[in-house]
């Protein structure tokens, strides 16, 4: 998977994946990019969905934490496929 198909699916729901924190320890997370789980109490201000001005950030809406989130692209390890009821490398190309 990578990360063009992963914002695609976070824009439709939600979705788990684990990435590595700065201090080198795993986190999954359950984020989305969705409207419909995200809550207009939630909603950035301004016409982005997920604040970022840098491309090498993936900022997401942490279900399990009720706020924003945000870690480096090329630290995702993998993403769960809910359809295949498997984890999938994430590839940073």
């Amino acid at each position: 998977m990578d990360i063009l198909k992963l914002k695609s699916y976070l824009r439709k729901g939600t979705v788990i994946f684990r990435f590595e924190k700065v201090d080198g320890t795993i986190r999954e997370m359950n984020g989305t990019l969705s409207k419909e789980f995200i809550g207009d109490e939630n909603l950035p201000k301004g016409d982005s969905i997920a604040p970022s001005r840098n491309d090498n950030i993936l900022v997401v809406f942490d279900v399990d934490a009720s706020g924003w989130r945000s870690c480096r692209i090329e630290n995702i390890k993998e993403v769960f496929d809910i359809e295949l009821n498997e984890w999938i490398e994430f590839i940073n190309e």
